[in-house]
């Protein structure tokens, strides 16, 4: 019987092994690394492409961001409405990855519904519209969202730390102002969605998926 006032024994593993990932390049150059994950329906794919920031004035900082977030929010075909309905329908959930080094976004899914995911997400970034209206609200919920970091102690000392460490005058240094949400509007966010945002793109996907089923997802 076990013994559970005891605490279990505490072993440091000697060895472990790691999934090594399938390699593939599309034809647009994007690689595509593809790690199987046996008797798991569920699927998870992320879009990253390398960090923009370093290539943008200081002073469109949160132009990258606001795209991400803005994609869902509307394309030519479809409202930010309808494609919330689609995803939720379709168990599927959609997030943005913003980092100083890569941005670009993950879809989660199920092996039943990732076909008819795929076909959106890929409207989504090249059909965004970034309808004005959202994101005026966005920008609003920014400029909150600056003044609050503002007074959290943790905020500061990581900004502080950041401008000692790369300086003022570097993307990853610079101090986000309200005053930077005069850059941001539709037309600057959709030219960087379709010019500058999936530049050096890789995919990562982790599925239940057999080599005829991960060739025709490749295809789309």
């Amino acid at each position: 019987m076990l013994d559970r006032s005891q605490p279990p024994k505490y072993l440091i593993p000697e060895d472990f092994s790691l999934t090594q990932p399938e390699q593939f390049e599309l034809s647009n150059g994007a690689i595509v690394y593809f790690i199987p994950t046996p008797a798991v329906e569920a699927v998870k794919i992320e879009f990253l492409g390398k960090g923009t920031r370093a290539n943008l004035p200081l002073s469109q900082s949160m132009v990258p961001s606001f795209t991400l977030q803005l994609l869902p929010e509307g394309t030519k075909k479809r409202s930010g409405t309808e494609i919330a309905h689609f995803f939720d329908f379709h168990a599927s959930e959609m997030h943005p990855i913003i980092t100083f080094s890569n941005e670009g976004f993950s879809l989660i899914s199920t092996k039943k519904h990732i076909f008819e995911i795929l076909p959106v997400a890929q409207e989504l970034v090249q059909d965004a519209l970034f309808p004005e209206e959202i994101l005026q609200k966005r920008k609003s919920q920014r400029k909150l969202s600056i003044q609050l970091e503002r007074e959290k102690t943790s905020s500061r000392a990581s900004q502080l730390f950041r401008k000692a460490l790369f300086g003022s005058a570097h993307p990853y240094g610079v101090e986000i102002e309200e005053s930077m949400l005069e850059e941001i509007f539709p037309e600057r966010l959709q030219q960087h969605s379709q010019t500058q945002l999936w530049q050096n793109l890789e995919i990562f996907i982790s599925g239940n998926f057999s080599s005829q089923e991960l060739s025709k997802l490749l295809q789309n």
